[in-house]
């Protein structure tokens, strides 16, 4: 505020203000710009040696002063006005955004001194100074620590997890707040069928009955045909966009035409991928579709955040597979001890037999008849056990691995024939003519091919 000054008195006060180390200005109650130091002029103004932005002083001189402020600071900048109309003699600090005509906004440190008072001034006296680069130090000094907190509390987190559907489950909450105006998914991979299975989404709560509408079926449990380069191995843990046109196909069950709405509904901008690969192993990878032109800004923050996941993720698998290999474990248990259970009633059956007729035996009254009829018995006993004794070493074997299973193919009907050849030898020698049509085969049947052991035991036909 600048009135009641004769013109010496106002060349007196601009030589006072242009000599003066800071920004300093004049502006009315309305808050227009009156007069201007030659430092403000330097630093907002066109000037011949120091062009800082493109407004002179025609263009500034009457402006309304909240017009170059922050939208955001400008609340706190009128209070602060207000303050230093009501406390005279007072200087009163303020910090805000001001704008410059190529639309940079710089911060400012602005002292405001009412002297409406002071029969030498009486008017608002602003004095200030460029603190931009200040300002962005300590902006990227509190963005890199907010980053360093949100990894060091991610990795404790995360040691707190232990099932896949909790860590699918975090990362998508996790980056969802982390991220500005952004969907993230999870999808986990099923190698064997080629398919992806979304597992945990989040950011869609504002579109729900609208997403509902367009696609039809709920998005979790969903899944699709992996494209071709999934996962993308080579380029594991790192952030890449995709291509502009890269939704227009579609995506699986999801046509192009609801991709056409989706983007509609939800403003799309950019999709990002990330495939989770540990020790060469797919375990999933994560998509960020961002909204209303917004970016990733911390790739590398995501990527340090996707190696510890993949890490849990890797506990998680391999735990997993621990815990099925201890019930396998058990299980095995349970069927050897039943094994060996029933082994000791079979083995028990034929030794009886031996050791009962053996006993026999002894009786010097038994007729020759008898005695050769039990010693059939004894050797037709002691062949059984035998056949048991080589049944369970087998089993031992291949559970062990010392016997290798070849499959090939096999006529059955070969196989056939060599068990009634064994059969009918066996019968003969008991003096036991074959029952007439027994195991009775054509003389030329056609082949019968049937997957089994190259060479097949005529033992188990005995």
């Amino acid at each position: 505020m600048w009135f009641g000054m004769d013109e010496n008195e106002k060349n007196i006060e601009r030589l006072i203000l242009n000599n003066i180390p800071y920004l300093a200005w004049f502006k009315d109650m309305d808050g227009r710009y009156l007069m201007v130091n030659r430092e403000f002029a330097r630093a907002y103004l066109l000037d011949e040696k120091n062009k800082i932005s493109d407004f002179d002083k025609g263009e500034l001189l009457g402006k309304l002063f909240f017009e170059t402020v922050h939208p955001d600071d400008a609340a706190g900048v009128m209070h602060t006005f207000r303050d230093a109309l009501a406390n005279p003699l007072k200087q009163i600090k303020r910090e805000y955004r001001s704008l410059h005509k190529n639309k940079r906004w710089i911060y400012v440190e602005c002292i405001f001194s009412n002297q409406l008072e002071n029969p030498a001034i009486r008017g608002v006296i602003v004095n200030s100074r460029d603190i931009t680069d200040r300002k962005m130090s300590e902006l990227k000094e509190r963005v890199y620590h907010d980053n360093l907190i949100f990894l060091s509390n991610s990795a404790l987190e995360l040691l707190g997890l232990s099932s896949k559907d909790q860590i699918y489950h975090y990362i998508t909450e996790k980056l969802g707040v982390f991220l500005e105006s952004a969907v993230v998914i999870f999808t986990s991979l099923d190698l064997e069928k080629k398919v992806g299975i979304l597992e945990s989404v989040s950011g869609l709560e504002a579109f729900g009955a609208d997403l509902e509408r367009i696609i039809g079926k709920p998005l979790l449990g969903m899944s699709f045909p992996l494209m071709e380069g999934t996962p993308d191995t080579e380029h594991a843990g790192t952030v890449l966009v995709r291509t502009d046109d890269f939704l227009e196909s579609g995506i699986g069950p999801i046509g192009s035409d609801q991709i056409t709405l989706l983007k509609d509904l939800m403003h799309i901008h950019k999709v990002y991928d990330i495939s989770l690969v540990r020790d060469n192993i797919p375990l999933g990878y994560i998509t960020i579709i961002t909204l209303n032109k917004s970016i990733i800004k911390f790739k590398h923050i995501i990527e340090t955040f996707v190696h510890q996941v993949s890490v849990v993720l890797q506990r998680s698998l391999l735990e997993h597979e621990l815990i099925t290999a201890k019930n396998k474990a058990e299980e095995s248990d349970k069927l050897k001890t039943a094994f060996l259970a029933n082994m000791s009633h079979e083995i028990r059956t034929p030794m009886n037999g031996i050791l009962g007729f053996a006993e026999m035996l002894n009786d010097k009254t038994l007729s020759t008849v008898n005695r050769k009829k039990y010693l059939e018995i004894i050797n037709s006993n002691g062949k059984m056990l035998i056949n048991l004794i080589d049944d369970i070493i087998d089993f031992a074997k291949i559970e062990s691995g010392q016997v290798n299973i070849v499959q090939d193919d096999i006529s059955l009907n070969n196989l056939l024939r060599i068990g009634t050849g064994k059969y009918r030898a066996g019968r003969y020698l008991a003096q036991q003519p074959a029952e007439p049509g027994a195991f009775h085969l054509p003389r030329q049947p056609p082949e019968t091919q049937q997957v089994t052991g190259p060479h097949p035991d005529p033992e188990i036909f005995s």
